[in-house]
């Protein structure tokens, strides 16, 4: 199933391009900016519903990274191994 993008985040940040499936790792490195460039308009004071869109953020990054991931290994040390 593909990764679908994150809701529309506040503050006029773009959202990233739509990842392949499965996401490559130019889509791994598109969710990883994405997120850093929410995290910094939380830094900026960008947004007024920064703490939702951090989470998407983080949320979709880690599938795209999960979908990524081979299926015998681990994307995170933090996050449990499937199978």
């Amino acid at each position: 199933m593909p990764v679908q993008l994150p809701q529309q985040p506040a503050g006029g940040i773009p959202l990233p391009p739509q990842p392949q499936n499965p996401p490559t790792l130019a889509d791994v490195f598109s969710a990883l900016t994405y997120q850093k460039t929410v995290d910094a308009a939380y830094d900026n004071g960008q947004s007024n519903n920064v703490n939702y869109d951090m989470a998407r953020a983080e949320v979709y990054k880690t599938e795209v990274v999960m979908a990524h991931s081979p299926g015998e290994y681990c994307a995170f040390l933090v996050l449990p191994c499937r199978g």
